[in-house]
Formats: structure tokens, sequence, C-alpha cells
């Protein structure tokens, strides 16, 4: 957007210049981005936390963000994830897709992932299937988890 906003405003300037003539684009330079796949939409939580979130946005709305849940003495579980926050600044060394669960200041239960190189991914919204879109605290109302419960592909 600020890219953008800036070359605009260049335009617009010339413009009360006078004509303002393109400049035909090099074919050389031409790239297309590959067609979106079902697959694409699997977390792969080894990646920073602001890869992770980033691929969240780029597959919505299909093929849409998704992973397993994975709870001891449960089956595994498919969830989608569309809306999440990157907390990359932290050094939370753990294995990528363990799940933590910690309150915050409202007085309310916040969910977490690891990611790679130790930065956390804040779920505020998932889904598991066949069920209804939820808020995290929602979520964890109804689903306690515990130590060892982890976010990762359906075979871990």
């Amino acid at each position: 957007a600020p890219i953008g906003a800036r070359l605009a405003w260049e335009v617009i300037q010339k413009l009360k210049q006078g004509p303002v003539t393109g400049r035909k684009q090099d074919p050389a330079l031409v790239t297309k981005a590959p067609k979106l796949r079902k697959e694409m939409g699997l977390i792969d939580w080894s990646r920073r936390a602001s890869q992770v979130w980033n691929q969240i946005r780029a597959v919505q709305p299909w093929p849409t963000p998704y992973t397993f849940l994975h709870r001891a003495g449960h089956p595994t579980c498919r969830v989608l994830i569309p809306d999440a926050v990157p907390i990359d600044e932290t050094n939370r060394p753990g294995p990528p897709g363990a799940i933590l669960v910690e309150p915050t200041h409202e007085g309310e239960r916040a969910l977490f992932t690891r990611c790679g190189e130790g930065t956390l991914l804040r779920i505020l919204a998932l889904q598991p299937a066949g069920k209804r879109l939820m808020s995290a605290a929602d979520f964890l109302r109804g689903h306690p988890l515990q130590p060892g419960d982890h976010f990762g592909a359906e075979t871990t």
C-alpha cells in the first residue's frame, strides 16, 4: 500500500505537467503464480510465526489454512485456523506445533502454538471439523488441552 500510494502521487504530479506515457513490460520478467491446491493450506509449524501468518492469510478463502490437533486419548482432528497473529519477538524454544495455553490480562485464556526459531503464533479463531467457527477462548472452554497436545500433520 505505501509503495502504491507513492507511485500514485508521482503519476498525478506527472499528469499535471502533461501526458504520461507507459512503458512496455519485459516478457522475460513475467512470472505466474502456481495454481492453488488443497494441500497448500496445510500449515508447516516449523516455519517462523510470521511466515505461518502469511500462509494463513494467503490461502483464504480457499484452500483454507488447516492443521491437525493431536490430543492424548482422542482421535486426531482436522482444524481450520482462519485467524491468528504472529509473535516473532519471543524466544520460546520447543517443538514446532506444541500448544501453549496462557492467561490474558482480561482473565481469559489465550491459545498459542510454537513455530520455528522459537516464535509463537497466537490463534484467535479456529474451526474443528464438523463444528462452527469459534474464538480460541470458546474452543478452550470445551476442549481442555494438556501438556503434549500439539498441532501438526495428520500423522505425527
